[in-house]
């Protein structure tokens, strides 16, 4: 109670600020909002936990967009980290808030005459639109509100990231839900107007499933809408989704040949699905731009310098380049004059997630190595696998937003790690981990001399 209170107040507290009261409402409807769904979808026994999680969540986040809004007012910033929200996300809105009806934005993105701009956004748009029609009952404060339909979603995060931990009984679930959602770089992306991190939370929904599949039809249910909430907000995401549906079928049948047949018939149902809904041409035109802007602002890069090594090499070489990147941590932060509404303090978050990235990559990595000891079952080990395969096709960039939606995992395949080892190599792993971050920021350094 006490800290549905602190929510309430932070609420306030920012739409004074701001000066804007639709913040308070658009605020106080989604905190409700979180706790009613939480209410009637949970059990009666983690109701209490996953309140708490999810009013400290929410906290964290909402201070955190206030102190972000407040700095992007201080300096007259039309935006603020992105600018896929101005360019994109808001504009799009704009234009959706001039249609008539619903089947009409439907049919924007959906439909046979759909411009490209809108399918590739999906169905967000509708979102971000319907939060505009409630905003403007009272003002016109788009920005923080959208960031509050973001924060609704992203505080929910953390609560399944606790319930996927606390499936293979982790004792520190409850710390590494908030070591997660404040210390990864989810947190940077948790009040950014995008549709990372709600396709973080449906991945994060997934995975807390997936390995539990004792109440079989309500597991059915949660991850086909799932699947078709992935497949209308980024496509290509929705197809690998569908990859890790056949974890919970691995754990059934231990024969091979089933496991192929039924591996198999998913890569059918999604091939069909992505040729049906145009998805290949989607993913190809936005595959092709994302390339041209990677080789226009990249062309000498580390990750382009990388692809030189033999094939597999390469892919394993970029993909931990990419766990460890930005080096240095603050060399996408300007300070003072320098600064601009992309590169400013305000992204101390993400320079915080790159220490959180190589702890848990000295110890994966550790795991990898002692997988046998450790005793990872069969279902943690497929989806570490395609976990790898997902990092790798997504290692082109150093850009994390893509792939944070699997980082749930290697959280995991850590935390497993940590409780299966002794004491002393815990502090051992602990101590590399600081030592190889120390390095690298120092190493990274150089390239200002």
């Amino acid at each position: 109670m006490i800290l549905t209170l602190v929510a309430a107040i932070t609420i306030c507290l920012a739409s004074l600020l701001i000066g804007k009261i639709s913040i308070f409402f658009i605020g106080l409807m989604f905190l409700c909002l979180g706790h009613f769904l939480i209410g009637i979808l949970s059990d009666k026994s983690n109701k209490k936990i996953y309140n708490k999680i999810f009013n400290i969540s929410f906290i964290v986040y909402a201070l955190y967009a206030l102190m972000c809004r407040m700095y992007m007012l201080l300096n007259e910033y039309d935006y603020l980290l992105v600018t896929d929200t101005i360019t994109a996300y808001i504009p799009y809105t704009e234009e959706f808030m001039q249609m008539n009806s619903f089947s009409e934005m439907w049919d924007a993105i959906y439909g046979p005459e759909a411009l490209f701009k809108y399918t590739h956004v999906g169905i967000i748009t509708l979102y971000f639109t319907g939060i505009a029609k409630l905003v403007e009952f009272f003002d016109h404060e788009w920005y923080y509100n959208f960031q509050l339909s973001i924060i609704f979603l992203s505080s929910f995060v953390p609560v399944f990231v606790y319930k996927l931990l606390k499936r293979f009984e982790i004792s520190n679930a409850y710390q590494l839900a908030f070591i997660y959602a404040f210390l990864s770089v989810f947190l940077y992306y948790s009040t950014l107007i995008l549709r990372d991190a709600p396709l973080a939370l449906i991945y994060c929904i997934v995975f807390s499933y997936v390995f539990d599949f004792r109440n079989k039809y309500k597991s059915l249910i949660v991850l086909a809408l799932c699947a078709t909430a992935t497949f209308l907000l980024r496509p290509q995401m929705g197809i690998f989704l569908i990859t890790f549906f056949f974890i919970p079928i691995f754990k059934k049948n231990k024969n091979i040949v089933i496991n192929s047949l039924y591996l198999l018939v998913f890569v059918l149902v999604a091939n069909y699905i992505a040729n049906y809904f145009n998805f290949y041409e989607v993913y190809e035109e936005t595959m092709e731009a994302g390339e041209s802007r990677l080789q226009e602002l990249a062309g000498d890069s580390t990750l382009n310098s990388l692809n030189a090594l033999p094939f597999g090499i390469s892919h394993l070489a970029k993909l931990i380049f990419v766990q460890l990147s930005p080096i240095p941590c603050w060399s996408f932060m300007e300070f003072g004059d320098s600064s601009n509404a992309a590169y400013n303090i305000m992204g101390f978050s993400r320079a915080i997630a790159v220490f959180y990235n190589y702890v848990v990559l000295v110890f994966v990595v550790y795991a990898v190595f002692k997988y046998k000891t450790i005793k990872y079952n069969k279902q943690i080990l497929l989806a570490f696998f395609l976990v790898i395969i997902f990092l790798i096709l997504q290692s082109d960039t150093t850009e994390q937003r893509r792939i944070m939606s699997c980082y749930p995992i290697l959280l995991l395949v850590s935390a497993l790690c940590y409780e299966a080892i002794g004491k002393n190599m815990r502090t051992r792993l602990f101590r590399i981990s600081i030592i190889l971050f120390v390095f690298m920021q120092f190493l990274g350094i150089t390239k200002f001399l």
